[in-house]
């Protein structure tokens, strides 16, 4: 968590007077030139973007992960293992809302954040979806990604199964049932809306190149489009993704 910054400021919100608004105004004119006449889009957007970088000119933010998981020996090898995942980005003050930083995205394998990294948003795979699948997400930012949701929660039951435990070559079989979701809002959250899957994996660790393996999931609840189908196929390398 961070300190609440907006206790200590003036003007956490920024409304521009009317001088500040000529003064943008005349600033756009000289940036466009005159064959390119200004429009009172363009106005509005300065005017939002000096908005947003004066809100959030610092950070404030409460997050809170909750990870609970349960691994039973059900007979000989085969192990059964429960998991259950929450996350809460909050604000301390609703007048400058949720920060657009430190959000969550689900979907996908978990490892393709490279458009998450300036955000410092979590990436959280949920087998049998893609992020695009995923509303809460929020929409797609300039760079490519998403806003990121403020909350979350995902929820495993898993079977796993060890072919060999050879320290050298550790290999098991998978199969799982998955349940999740991202919300846009707490109004939103709703801990039984959940986007659901099933499917079957394997792992290898090896210590020359770590983890090992892929997953294929079906994901019951989604909406097909074009030649996108219900499975969906996943690898993992290097480590197991959240």
């Amino acid at each position: 968590m961070t300190p609440p910054y907006s206790l200590f400021r003036k003007n956490a919100v920024f409304t521009p007077t009317e001088a500040q608004r000529q003064e943008i105004i005349k600033e756009l004119e000289f940036e466009k030139g005159p064959a390119m006449p200004l429009t009172q889009a363009d106005i509005d957007a300065k005017i939002n973007e000096l908005k947003e970088a004066n809100t959030f000119k610092w950070l404030e933010y409460h997050k809170w992960r909750v990870t609970s998981e349960w691994y039973y020996n059900i007979f000989d090898k085969l192990v059964f293992a429960a998991t259950a995942k929450i996350g809460i980005l909050g604000a301390y003050n609703n007048e400058i809302g949720i920060s657009p930083f430190e959000r969550y995205e689900l979907g996908g394998d978990g490892i393709n954040n490279q458009n998450a990294g300036l955000q410092g948003k979590e990436i959280l795979a949920l087998r049998g979806y893609e992020n695009t699948d995923i509303t809460g997400n929020g929409d797609r930012t300039s760079s490519g990604g998403f806003e990121g949701a403020p909350i979350f929660n995902k929820f495993t039951l898993e079977m796993r199964y060890p072919l060999s435990l050879n320290p050298n070559s550790t290999i098991f079989v998978t199969s799982w049932v998955q349940g999740g979701n991202a919300y846009k809002s707490f109004n939103d959250y709703n801990p039984f809306d959940l986007k659901r899957s099933a499917g079957f994996g394997a792992r290898v660790f090896l210590p020359m190149f770590g983890l090992l393996g892929f997953d294929y999931g079906w994901g019951f609840d989604k909406v097909l489009t074009g030649n996108n189908g219900y499975g969906k196929f996943n690898i993992v390398l290097g480590f197991e993704p959240e």
